[in-house]
């Protein structure tokens, strides 16, 4: 009963965000646009804290957004990519069957990280920018990337990017000051997820011949 009113409160929210008066008279004033980031910011964590991915990715990727476009925005991209990967990813993985055949965006623009060229524009390479962009979710993002890879199959990858995000929890871990409670607290809270999903990689790579038969 209490879940379904924080769904029904949620609803009403998201639904008086959307109408949010932000005309040509109101856009320039940065005092509402910094209020209406700051309640977008509070709806998307409530969605988090109920694990509502499905309003989330709404919210989100409306009008023409895309994953390309959240990057090409500073704001965007410190704000909104994490829940952005975030919803995008539980829905590939546990949403319902249409849901999972909507996310084609998150697949293109994770396998888009490893692809190369060598075709150079006139201001910038298409390989430097899939580099800056591959370095900088690789960074971000590698147990979701492992999580994503494991989902797809490609176990290797899967692997490597358990491996990498357990490296930046340590790297993470040693800068972490004694007195920040909190940022240690949430940081230790990653083991759990990353041990199962290394320990489940090592089941899959010790039964490998078998899942295959």
């Amino acid at each position: 009963k209490v879940i379904q009113i924080f769904l029904s409160a949620l609803n009403t929210y998201v639904t008086a965000l959307e109408q949010y008066p932000l005309t040509d008279d109101t856009i320039n004033d940065s005092v509402l646009e910094l209020e209406h980031e700051f309640w977008t910011q509070s709806m998307l964590n409530c969605c988090n804290q109920l694990t509502n991915w499905t309003i989330m990715s709404k919210h989100i990727f409306i009008a023409n957004t895309t994953f390309d476009t959240l990057w090409s925005n500073a704001y965007q991209l410190n704000y909104l990519m994490p829940y952005a990967i975030r919803s995008k990813l539980k829905l590939l993985i546990s949403g319902t069957e249409q849901e999972q055949l909507e996310q084609e965006g998150l697949c293109q623009f994770f396998n888009n990280l490893s692809a190369t060229t060598n075709v150079a524009t006139p201001a910038t390479s298409d390989s430097e920018t899939t580099f800056v962009k591959r370095s900088y979710i690789e960074k971000q993002y590698p147990f979701e990337l492992a999580t994503f890879f494991l989902y797809q199959k490609d176990f290797d990858r899967s692997k490597y990017y358990i491996q990498y995000a357990k490296e930046q929890f340590l790297l993470r871990w040693s800068q972490l000051s004694r007195l920040s409670e909190y940022s240690r607290k949430t940081t230790i809270q990653l083991i759990q997820p990353y041990h199962e999903l290394d320990q489940f990689l090592v089941f899959i790579e010790h039964n490998l011949p078998l899942l295959k038969t």
